[in-house]
């Protein structure tokens, strides 16, 4: 009888100890499925706006809260710099950094570049003397000391085009070209500057370009060189 009472005694005991084990297991499971892990995130500029999946949440210094097995998105922007963007990702047997900082580098482009009113717009050259050819030869030379290559001009029309001059930066790639077009005072002119923030764009990718408010320095003195000098 006592070996009976003796037997019971230790599958209870054994089924209470399985039961309190495979509570802490579920447990600590429940815990990690649930774990959250925050991450501060400081820049090298106190000023730049930092984002989460495209929500400003804090200039210069934030902290970000990253959900098990989730990933956030952080981006930080200043004008002046290139664009920073990082994922934080909870991934198995691998946490996160208490604090990451980050650096933003100097964008040539904008430094190379400067801000214009007169870009992207039609501009009329008045021309007292008319579009004769003198004034017409002048015209092309003065273009071609800013671009190198005129790829499509007809001087019965008084149109001229040139060729896309590109230059990349590791920000992107700028295109600026030159239009010219008849106008009853002289000739309607535009300088038209484009940008894009992909580096592997190339002039045919229009769809990748977008208007720029900036001119690379090199041609930000076409549109007054040309008003002095032709009369």
């Amino acid at each position: 009888m006592s070996g009976d009472i003796f037997l019971l005694y230790s599958i209870t005991k054994t089924n209470y100890m399985k039961k309190i084990f495979l509570n802490f297991a579920l447990l600590i499971t429940s815990l990690s499925l649930f774990a959250t892990e925050k991450v501060t995130i400081s820049c090298s500029e106190q000023d730049a706006k930092i984002y989460v999946d495209g929500v400003l949440v804090g200039n210069g210094t934030a902290k970000i809260s990253v959900d098990n097995k989730e990933c956030v998105n952080v981006k930080i922007t200043k004008v002046g710099f290139i664009t920073a963007e990082k994922n934080y990702c909870i991934k198995k047997k691998e946490s996160l950094p208490d604090k990451d900082f980050i650096k933003l580098e100097v964008d040539e482009a904008y430094t190379s570049s400067v801000s214009t009113d007169i870009a992207n717009v039609d501009i009329v050259i008045r021309v007292a003397s008319g579009n004769t050819p003198e004034t017409w030869k002048s015209l092309n030379n003065i273009i071609l000391s800013y671009f190198d290559v005129i790829e499509l001009t007809d001087k019965e029309t008084s149109y001229l085009r040139t060729a896309w001059a590109v230059k990349t930066f590791p920000s992107g790639v700028v295109r600026t070209r030159f239009i010219v077009k008849n106008d009853e005072n002289g000739f309607k002119v535009k300088l038209v500057s484009e940008v894009s923030n992909y580096i592997n764009a190339t002039v045919k990718n229009d769809e990748h370009f977008r208007e720029w408010d900036r001119v690379l320095r090199k041609y930000e003195s076409v549109i007054s060189d040309l008003q002095s000098r032709l009369k």
